[in-house]
C-alpha cells in the first residue's frame, strides 16, 4: 500500500489487515498524518513486517551553514511532529517487530544521510533501527 504526497488526507490502516508493507511518501515537513495512521495499526495486522518511508530530497539534508539547527530550518512544530513519528516507529518495532526503512531517492553518502535523521528521527537512528535504501 502506497500512501502520501504533499498534503495527504487523513486515513486509517485499521481495516487493511492483510498488508505486509506500507510505503509512505513524505512530500511535506508536516508528518502528523503518518503518526496518526501508524497509531491505527493493531494486533490484527499480523502480516505487517515493514514500514517504508520515502523522503523527498528537500526534507532532509539541511546545510548547517544556513541554519544553526533543524528547528530553525523547518520550524519547531514540525520538529515535534517528527519526534512523535520517531516514538511511534520505535513502539511498532519494540511491540510488533515491524522494521522501518527510509528510502532516499537521490545519491548521497549514507553517513551524511544518517546524520540528517539524527535530529528528526533520533531514537530509531541511535538504535540502528533505520534501514536505508536508495
Amino acid at each position: 500500500m502506497l500512501l502520501g504526497g504533499p498534503e495527504p488526507t487523513l486515513f486509517t490502516l485499521s481495516k487493511a489487515i492483510k498488508l505486509r508493507e506500507v510505503i509512505l511518501w513524505l512530500g511535506s515537513q508536516r508528518v502528523e498524518w503518518v503518526t496518526m495512521a501508524l497509531q491505527t495499526i493493531g494486533r490484527e495486522h499480523r502480516d505487517l513486517k515493514r514500514i517504508s518511508i520515502e523522503v523527498h530530497p528537500f526534507l532532509t539534508i539541511i546545510p548547517a551553514s544556513t541554519y544553526p539547527n533543524v528547528g530553525q530550518a523547518i520550524g519547531e512544530g514540525n520538529v515535534r511532529q517528527w519526534l512523535d513519528l520517531d516514538r511511534s516507529l520505535v513502539h511498532l518495532q519494540e511491540s510488533r517487530s515491524i522494521r522501518t526503512r527510509v528510502i532516499r531517492p537521490w545519491s548521497r553518502p549514507k553517513a551524511d544521510y544518517i546524520d540528517s535523521f539524527g535530529d528528526l528521527l533520533p531514537e530509531i537512528t541511535k538504535r540502528g533501527m533505520i534501514e536505508l535504501a536508495r
